[in-house]
């Protein structure tokens, strides 16, 4: 018997219209709170300054009272050291997962588990060459067209009622239960995982990603 679970527990990843191959039948549960992290730099307007001479100067100029004749031979204002954004990560985040066996543990648990775990590690191409995990430069230009080489590259993830677009996942620990089945297989596993958007975050893809725009 299946036994309910919440919305907002279930995670589902997809690639292509569908979910991933592999984990068609099985379910990832989310074992945490879920914490999004959201960045931007941002360096001083100026990073120039005034002669050491120029500020020794100053020092005796207000020494001896002259306070705004030595402010301006300082060269020093406080308007120089302006905050200016100069750039914003993308989204990232790190979750736990678990799979649980139902009715059977290989479907249920490890091919799941293994195929999610996959997203993270490059293939092999031909004479040895490392083919790396994610989408293609090309896939970034053609974001959002039907049908397009995106569409079927691109993986999503779907946390409840969040949906966070065009991800890489950056790395995948499994931990497999010492308990298995008849087969050997594990009836439970969890997994640590961490990714990425491809794109810098924006406010735009906040409000899409809880379903505001």
């Amino acid at each position: 018997m299946i036994i309910p679970i919440p919305k907002g527990k279930e995670v589902i990843f997809q690639q292509g219209g569908g979910p991933i191959s592999g984990t068609e039948n099985s379910r990832a549960i989310l074992n945490e709170d879920l914490t999004l992290n959201f960045s931007s730099s941002f360096s001083s307007l100026t990073e120039s300054s005034a002669p050491k001479a120029f500020k020794a100067l100053a020092g005796v100029l207000r020494d001896t009272g002259a306070n705004k004749v030595a402010g301006f031979i300082g060269g020093e204002f406080k308007q120089l050291g302006f905050q200016v954004w100069t750039g914003t990560e993308p989204l990232s985040t790190t979750m736990s997962l678990k799979f649980s066996m139902d009715k059977d543990a290989k479907k249920d648990v490890m091919e799941p588990t293994l195929a999610i775990t996959k997203l993270a590690l490059p293939s092999t191409g031909d004479k040895g060459a490392l083919i790396g995990p994610g989408p293609s430069v090309l896939s970034t230009f053609e974001e959002g067209k039907v049908g397009s080489f995106a569409e079927g590259k691109n993986l999503h993830c779907y946390i409840g009622n969040f949906k966070i677009s065009n991800i890489i996942v950056t790395r995948a620990v499994p931990t497999f239960s010492k308990h298995t089945d008849q087969y050997g297989y594990p009836i439970w596993a969890t997994l640590e995982l961490s990714f990425t958007t491809i794109f810098s975050a924006t406010v735009e893809m906040l409000d899409d990603m809880v379903g505001l725009l």
